[in-house]
């Protein structure tokens, strides 16, 4: 019998992840990427922070393994931007440092 290769579901991020940032506990098995939040509508920017908050709330009391909810931020993204969009939200996320 072959040895089956599942390239599809093989965790790339992890080797880069490791190599880049000075954290070693984050894997496959105990980290989510955030892609996007947006709250708009009847929560707007004001309850944004709330919203968020009960969102991440729900996500570590459903899988208590969790570690952490990693967002990574487009390069060209400018500052502007990401207060925009992350402003409201910056109380529950840091920067990682980056090795070099």
């Amino acid at each position: 019998m072959r040895d089956m290769i599942d390239d599809k579901h093989f965790n790339y991020w992890e080797k880069w992840f490791h190599k880049a940032f000075e954290i070693e506990e984050f894997s496959a098995f105990n980290t989510l990427w955030l892609s996007y939040f947006i709250a708009g509508g009847s929560i707007g920017q004001g309850n944004s922070q709330h919203a968020f908050k009960q969102v991440l709330q729900t996500v570590y009391t459903s899988n208590p393994d969790l570690v952490g909810v990693l967002f990574l931020a487009r390069g060209d993204a400018d500052s502007d931007d990401l207060v925009h969009c992350f402003g409201p939200l910056q109380s529950y996320y840091g920067r990682l440092t980056i090795k070099d």
